[in-house]
């Protein structure tokens, strides 16, 4: 096996539906989530929405840029909804 090629994250699209289902989406806070495959597209995009609710969410993936990719945007947007969490 040959090393992976470079991980190169797709660009941002803003979503014309993403508010409405988010505000759809009753509350979920102690709620835990786990979403496997949410290294990019639908998957993450679920534990975004899930995190703005409340839930606290296991994104499960195998190893790779992408995902280590995916849980540092999930740290930033944990950071900027919970100011006071402490790990």
């Amino acid at each position: 096996m040959g090393a992976s090629p470079s991980y190169n994250k797709p660009r941002e699209v803003a979503s014309q539906h993403y508010p409405a289902y988010v505000e759809k989406l009753p509350a979920l806070t102690g709620r835990v989530v786990a979403v496997t495959g949410c290294t990019t597209g639908t998957g993450y995009v679920v534990c975004r929405a899930m995190a703005q609710k409340g839930a606290h969410v296991v994104m499960l993936n195998r190893p790779s840029e992408r995902a280590t990719a995916a849980e540092a945007q999930a740290q930033i947007l944990k950071s900027a909804l919970y100011s006071d969490f402490v790990q």
